[in-house]
């Protein structure tokens, strides 16, 4: 497949752009990693952090008799 002149002109001002941003391959890498932690604690993380802190189960409940100074 032989690239036509205006896939080689997009793909050199890629590159051209690319070089004056510092970092360029560094962003590509990071932002996604970013995005991608980010989404994977909004959808599970938080709320198995939740879940595991804050939550009460049955075996930790006693209910005790009533004190004598409540009437009802």
């Amino acid at each position: 497949m032989a690239n036509t002149p205006s896939e080689k002109a997009l793909r050199q001002r890629v590159v051209d752009v690319l070089q004056y941003i510092p970092g360029g391959a560094l962003l590509f890498a990071v932002v996604p990693m970013l995005v991608l932690g980010y989404l994977g604690w909004f959808y599970y993380g938080a709320d198995h952090i939740d879940g595991a802190f804050y939550s009460v189960n049955f075996e930790h409940i006693t209910v005790t008799q009533q004190p004598p100074w409540i009437k009802r």
